[in-house]
């Protein structure tokens, strides 16, 4: 059994309903375009270059065509070209009336004007013109404007690009068990309250070699038999289910898990990773916050080891801001950034101090911190709140309830600071949304033409060495102006017994979504009893 999400049968399916939930588990039966490249790049069989462990992004040099063969990309348009050979699942009751199974264009291209007529299909607007099917195998995705990155990402890895057969929608895709695509398996029953499972896919076409056996050797996918997703809302009775071998995988384990777990199952395996950044954030247009030297100083005047171990981070790189960590075409090392950059990170009130008096600050500061009263942030602002009064910095907290506190946070109607967060996946996204001017999720309002001036030149750059060099020195700029204060990585991870083969770690091949790597991996029965499961 693998747990992956408690709550599907909660949404439909079917992407008129525009909940982006319901695709959390289609992925295991109906596949991507394009996918990470994990025979090529990942652990297992690969070089082991990259982890797979970001959570909504995978750059370009690490992705590989799935049901795509190849694709090329024009001034005006992008041309794909489907694999031959693959192969809509035989569901009697969805396409029994179908000649002929075979994926082809037309199928593709279908599926993705059904997603643009969708509700959800506003991210198209302005970007995405006619697509249609130039042969049994090619079809035209055409543009309006030049927007290659986004529609590759929109309609080759994001979670919604998955691929259904036309004969689903003509029977109801808001039903589960109408669901019909190429992947690995196919459904079996959804029992409401309890389970979903899915039998093999005798006629899959891919195959992967192993560590194993080496280069050459082939072997058909997948290796499970009959997969069992649970529905268990109840976390604690999630976690017990993996204590007793109930669960063989568990994706998305709560940080506040893993010591009882490491305590009680020392056997069990965990990944852990983080593709984004707990923070504060502040009114950058507005004094004191729109002074570089006064941002600067209120995160040397920051006890950033505390913070780590507050927010159990300790596993995690120290530095991880704005950039991934895991990619290392944009990521900067501590130890290779400028001095300028790695003061930031030596907590020296002192210091701080004396950064605040020569910023006109000679008795400190006093703003309003504003804050959620959810989960464990007060105990966390209630740490920096005394760690800042070391520094002669006063916060008068004002703390809402989430959705009160989500509007001050959208609609920037607050004055000092912020907790906020930063996605450091997407390298060239989180960039433009979070640090560019009028970005939609630049809470901060920072506004610098230096860096506007470098993210222009990365949406203009297609080549991808170049654009990713671009994008690791405009990380520099932010880290140095501290658009935000980069508390600690928030940890995520997933845990695993050893009688699950084939595994290493990777949570995603795609947009966030564990699917895509179950059908590499085994049951080891013989060990499972050994273990006495």
């Amino acid at each position: 059994m693998f747990m992956n999400k408690a709550d599907w049968e909660a949404a439909n399916p079917d992407v008129m309903a525009a909940n982006p939930d319901s695709f959390g588990w289609s992925s295991i039966m109906e596949e991507h375009p394009t996918l990470g490249d994990l025979q090529k790049y990942g652990e297992g069989v690969g070089t082991g270059e990259y982890a797979f462990q970001v959570n909504a992004f995978i750059p370009a040099k690490y992705l590989t065509g799935h049901l795509l063969e190849s694709w090329e990309i024009l001034p005006d348009k992008i041309i794909w070209h489907v694999r031959p050979g693959i192969y809509w699942q035989d569901v009697p009751h969805v396409n029994g009336t179908r000649a002929d199974l075979e994926l082809v264009a037309e199928d593709m291209a279908s599926d993705i004007n059904y997603f643009r007529d969708s509700p959800m299909g506003g991210r198209f607007d302005g970007i995405l013109g006619d697509v249609y099917a130039t042969s049994r195998y090619d079809l035209v995705l055409e543009m309006p404007v030049y927007s290659a990155d986004s529609l590759m990402y929109y309609l080759g890895t994001e979670d919604r690009s998955i691929i259904e057969s036309p004969e689903t929608r003509a029977v109801g895709a808001d039903k589960y068990i109408n669901h019909v695509g190429t992947g690995a398996f196919i459904i079996e029953e959804h029992v409401v309250g309890s389970h979903m499972s899915f039998t093999r896919n005798p006629n899959y076409w891919q195959t992967t070699t192993l560590r194993e056996t080496g280069p050459g050797v082939e072997y058909q996918m997948p290796f499970i038999d009959r997969l069992v997703f649970p529905i268990i809302p109840d976390t604690s009775t999630q976690i017990a289910a993996l204590r007793t071998g109930t669960l063989d995988f568990h994706v998305g384990v709560s940080v506040e898990d893993w010591e009882s777990l490491r305590e009680t199952n020392p056997a069990i395996m965990r990944a852990t990773y983080s593709t984004g950044v707990t923070a504060v954030g502040w009114r950058a247009d507005q004094p004191p916050f729109d002074d570089v030297n006064v941002r600067r100083a209120m995160m040397i005047g920051t006890d950033l080891a505390a913070m780590r171990k507050f927010g159990r981070a300790e596993d995690l790189p120290v530095h991880g801001f704005p950039a991934y960590y895991g990619n290392p075409d944009v990521y900067t090392p501590m130890e290779d950034l400028p001095a300028d950059c790695q003061i930031l990170y030596k907590y020296d009130p002192d210091l701080a101090i004396q950064m605040l008096d020569q910023a006109g600050y000679p008795d400190g500061l006093e703003f309003d911190f504003y804050l959620s009263t959810t989960g464990t942030t007060p105990d966390m602002v209630a740490l920096l709140k005394d760690q800042w009064e070391k520094i002669g910095v006063t916060a008068n907290l004002k703390a809402f309830e989430w959705l009160t506190f989500r509007v001050h946070q959208y609609s920037r109607t607050y004055d000092g600071m912020i907790v906020i967060g930063w996605e450091t996946g997407n390298p060239i996204l989180s960039l433009v949304n979070s640090a560019g001017t009028g970005g939609f999720l630049n809470h901060c309002l920072y506004s610098s033409e230096v860096v506007d001036a470098k993210l222009a030149l990365i949406a203009a750059e297609t080549d991808y060495d170049k654009q990713m060099a671009l994008v690791k020195d405009v990380s520099l700029d932010i880290l140095y102006d501290v658009v935000q204060i980069p508390l600690y990585m928030s940890p995520s991870g997933h845990c695993w017994w050893p009688w699950v083969k084939n595994h290493y770690g990777e949570f995603s091949l795609a947009d966030g979504s564990f699917n895509e790597l179950v059908p590499y991996m085994w049951i080891d029965q013989d060990l499972k009893a050994e273990m006495g499961y």
